[in-house]
């Protein structure tokens, strides 16, 4: 009888410890409501510049949607400050800086710059989901 509750008490603890550290981690994974938020917002607007106006060199209908692209860029920032992960900020900082070169592009009229431009966001927008562990399914 002992040994049956012995058990049983060896068996809850452990089911307990590990339950508790693996909800613990994964926690400590994913992004926040806050920052998924502020992902998915930018991905509304890089979304339709990638898929549609890149592939069409359509420099004006990339223009018309860089100041929303600033502003999300910025809200993922702010997100990623209250985080607190220096890995999640700094891919935050260089998506901003990426729309920043997008806009500078764009003001110059230099059509070849505005392209590499969108590609480079692109690139920084996928660096930022694999760092914030975000997948694609959660976007669409």
């Amino acid at each position: 009888m002992k040994t049956i509750l012995s058990a049983s008490l060896l068996s809850l603890w452990l089911v307990s410890s590990f339950g508790l550290a693996a909800e613990s981690e994964d926690a400590e994974s994913a992004p926040d409501t806050e920052i998924r938020g502020a992902v998915s917002a930018f991905h509304t607007h890089i979304e339709p510049v990638w898929h549609h106006h890149y592939p069409a060199k359509d420099a004006a209908a990339i223009k018309e949607e860089i100041p929303a692209l600033k502003d999300a860029a910025e809200a993922v920032l702010s997100a990623t400050k209250a985080d607190g992960s220096p890995a999640s900020q700094e891919a935050a900082e260089k998506l901003v800086e990426s729309v920043d070169a997008l806009s500078a592009a764009s003001a110059a009229q230099d059509e070849g710059a505005v392209m590499v431009s969108v590609e480079q966001m692109h690139d920084e927008f996928h660096e930022l989901i694999t760092t914030l562990k975000v997948s694609q399914k959660e976007l669409h």
